[in-house]
């Protein structure tokens, strides 16, 4: 060091006598007037002449030692009472810095003031002191939140924010929101809504919300959580109705349908092929039509003929037309058991 180190104030263990701050009547010693001009005097002549005394200047010595020090080692002063100033409370002004503590077992603390003329205690009520932070903060106190006397550096910022992240997210959820999110695993401080069975000590907030309105578990530790399957989608409910499943429904409605329109027309038609065969006709009496047959009892009464076999054979039809028209059409069913809407598969969570 360039200047002394005042490792023990003067006359630390020498006898003092305090220095008054007034002026004194016969010209001793004071505050305001120091060594006056009969300290000057020669005392071998002059009977006005003063000796300076071992005892003030003792305490001199020792105030001036005593500040420098708390200067050298503490760095900033302590606080002056109103005490300390004669009864008057001392005006700091703005940005001045002072160590102060309430009472005698309490640390000490660094203030720094925040206007001028400030004759304000720190910690008053309405003070208009800041309590200065001096030290860099750890990671377990910007995790805390509690401290105010140190220094928040950006490294630690970021390692307090990492450990907020992954461990109180879920204070930006209630319990028994639901979050959804694009990844394949939940966010911390969630858990997928599939049915799963988990414990009501584990999870209590969770538990008081939604009870077991997705299932009671083990009917006594444990509970369910809701089931969204895949491929199911969340709709608005109140009520009764909420937690419930619902496999869903169409409107109900009717199918228009028609053949289309061929105008007039015929449809080709024909027997079934008989085989090889005749057929029967009968004529009147005395009746001889020329063709092949013959009379089954030669008489002139009526009687019963056949034509000569013809072979296997079949034998046309003509289907008459019934003009323009259409013809009923019957639609099957078709689908699934469920009603299921087209999108993207995203995971469902709860918060607990």
């Amino acid at each position: 060091m360039q200047q002394p180190f005042f490792r023990v104030p003067f006359a630390a263990e020498g006898d003092v006598s305090s220095i008054p701050v007034d002026l004194q009547p016969d010209g001793s010693i004071s505050m305001r007037s120091g060594y006056g001009f009969d300290y000057e005097r020669d005392q071998t002549t002059d009977p006005l002449a003063k000796d300076i005394s071992r005892q003030p200047f003792n305490w001199l010595m020792n105030a001036v030692t005593q500040q420098l020090l708390q200067t050298q080692t503490l760095a900033f002063p302590e606080f002056i009472t109103t005490a300390d100033n004669g009864g008057t409370a001392y005006p700091y002004a703005a940005k001045a810095v002072v160590r102060y503590r309430s009472a005698v077992d309490q640390p000490w603390s660094v203030y720094i003031s925040k206007e001028d003329n400030n004759t304000t205690t720190p910690l008053a009520s309405g003070n208009k002191w800041e309590q200065s932070a001096l030290f860099k903060s750890t990671s377990a106190q910007a995790v805390a939140g509690t401290d105010s006397e140190t220094i928040i550096t950006p490294a630690t910022l970021l390692a307090a924010l990492d450990y907020a992240f992954a461990t109180r997210l879920p204070s930006r959820y209630l319990a028994g929101d639901l979050v959804i999110t694009f990844g394949s695993t939940p966010s911390p401080g969630t858990l997928v809504a599939n049915g799963a069975a988990i414990g009501r000590a584990a999870y209590p907030a969770l538990f008081n919300r939604i009870g077991t309105m997705y299932g009671a578990g083990n009917g006594s530790t444990t509970f369910n959580l809701p089931n969204v399957n895949n491929g199911y989608t969340l709709v608005a409910a109140n009520g009764t109705a909420i937690g419930t499943q619902w496999a869903g429904s169409i409107l109900s409605h009717n199918h228009a349908a028609s053949s289309d329109t061929q105008g007039w027309h015929g449809h080709d038609a024909g027997t079934y092929v008989a085989g090889n065969h005749n057929h029967g006709i009968q004529r009147a009496a005395n009746d001889n039509p020329a063709g092949e047959f013959f009379n089954a009892d030669n008489n002139n009464d009526f009687g019963t003929g056949y034509t000569n076999y013809a072979g296997d054979h079949s034998h046309g039809v003509w289907v008459g037309g019934s003009g323009n028209h259409a013809h009923n059409i019957f639609i099957g069913a078709s689908g699934g058991s469920a009603n299921l809407a087209a999108g993207m598969f995203v995971l469902h969570t709860i918060a607990y």
